[in-house]
Order: C-alpha cells, then structure tokens, then sequence
C-alpha cells in the first residue's frame, strides 16, 4: 500500500505533468500526445480513457489531476512560451523540435523494433502520410455562419475531430483548428468563457477522446509493433513538416549554428530524462 504521502506527491507530479502539456499545446507543431510520451503517461491516459469503468475511481482521479495541470498550464504557462516564440522564433522553435525529436528512440522501444523488415518500413509511411495530408487540406473549412442547433451540432462535430489531435502524438491542436479555420474563434471563447462554442466544442471533444482513445488502446493491444510505428510516423513526419513551413524554415547565416544548437539540447535533454528514468527504474 501507498503511503498517503506518497499518493499526494504522486498526484502533485500528474498535475505538474498536465500543465506542461497544456502549455506545450498552443505551441504550433507539438501536439499533447508528444508530450505526454516525453512524460511517459501516454500509454496510461489511453487505457484510463479506453477502460474508465475498469476503475472509474483511480481513472477520473487520474484524468482529472492531468486536466486540471493541463488548464493550469493553458492560462499561466502558454503565454511565457509564446512571448518566447514571438521574440525568438527560430531557436525557440527548434529546441521543441530537437524536444520531439528525442521521443523518436523511446518510440522504437516502445515497437520493439529488433530487424528491418517491410513493416517497420511500411507502418511509419502510413503515419507520415496521414500527417502530411493534414498540412495539404486548405485552411478555414468550417464556416460558423449557421445558427440555432445546426451551430452546436456543427462545433460539436468539430470537437470530435479535433479530439484526434489530443489523442494522436504528431497532430498538432492548434495547427487543426488552424486548418478548420476556428483557431482564433476558439483562443477568444477561452479568453471570454463562450459556453455557446466552449460547451458543444467540449462535449464532442469528450466524445471523441473517448472513441480514439479505446479504439488506440484496442489496437496498442492487439497490434503494438504496427502501432507504435504508426506513432512514429506521426511523429517524424510532424518534425519535418515544421522544417517546411514558411513560419518556421531552415534558419540562414549565423542563425543556423544558434538554432543547431538549441535543437541538439532539447533532444540531449529528453535523452538524458530517459536515461535518469531507466536508472531510477
């Protein structure tokens, strides 16, 4: 049995760990799922969502230290990180990408990847294929002229959907809202509290978590090798998606050992978590 202390610091951690991934996911490229494989509770997320009425108790008290973290971090950590992104884009920018990048090694573990064959070659194409589409679909797709319940019906849809972005490790949230053209919408809702977007918005988000999360769970299961490669592809492909967009681009001049460098410690960073991690395992 836990110690009660033990059970208050463990809890603290969740939520220490919640607010990290909330500050992280208005970070354009770094999606929730990433960070949540860097703190190493994506695999336990899924299953309390795929299997909450397994131990309903455990799981909401879980769930609801990460939400409650992950809110935190939205209202008092985004804002430094984008104030960092606005004066320093580039370096700032490649450090969360070398960050992501240090996922990759704890991903292929995860696949137990012990030879090449067809399907760790084929399994992380599908991945970076799906994600690449993303970034080919045009931007502002949903028109929110409608009114009445065609307009919750509508952002609930939209909940739904963008659930795949809190689920999915390599889908960035803010890049799909961006995509269905909501982003700026759903960033004033939050700043005013518009229950008329944020409750059908939130319902179907719910619905949708619930969804990917027991169909990911299901195949993390039955199929973890293709899985996890699939994960892969999210991942890597996301990575150099970034490096392409006209946002972000290769840096030029004296830019280029800065931002080498700041990419280098971020994956030297959660490489040496890692490591620290397997020690005290």
């Amino acid at each position: 049995m836990k110690s009660a202390k033990h059970r208050i610091f463990h809890h603290l951690f969740n939520f220490a760990k919640g607010a990290v991934i909330g500050a992280t996911m208005s970070v354009p490229g770094i999606s929730g799922g990433t960070m949540a494989i860097l703190l190493r509770i994506y695999d336990e997320l899924v299953s309390a969502v795929g299997s909450f009425f397994k131990n309903a108790r455990q799981n909401f008290l879980f769930l609801f230290t990460i939400a409650l973290g992950g809110l935190l971090g939205v209202w008092l950590l985004s804002r430094p990180l984008l104030s960092l992104l606005d004066l320093y884009p580039q370096p700032m920018t490649y450090f969360f990408l070398g960050v992501v990048a240090g996922s990759i090694p704890m991903l292929m573990k995860k696949a137990r990847v012990t030879r090449i064959k067809s399907p760790v070659i084929l399994f992380p194409l599908i991945g970076a294929a799906i994600t690449v589409g993303l970034y080919f679909v045009p931007t502002g797709l949903i028109n929110l002229s409608v009114s009445g319940w065609q307009a919750y019906l509508l952002l609930g849809a939209v909940g739904f959907f963008t659930a795949a972005s809190f689920v999915l490790p390599g889908i960035s949230f803010t890049y799909v809202l961006l995509v269905l053209g909501l982003y700026e919408t759903c960033m004033q809702a939050i700043h005013d509290f518009n229950w008329n977007i944020l409750l059908p918005m939130g319902i179907g988000l719910v619905l949708g978590t619930i969804v990917i999360a027991k169909l990911l769970e299901t195949c993390m299961t039955k199929h973890p090798q293709g899985t996890y490669l699939i994960i892969t592809g999210f991942v890597v492909s996301s990575i150099i998606m970034q490096l392409f967009d006209r946002n972000v681009g290769w840096p030029q001049g004296g830019m280029i050992p800065i931002c080498v460098m700041t990419f280098l410690l971020g994956a030297l960073f959660v490489l040496a978590i890692s490591r620290d991690y397997k020690r005290k395992r």
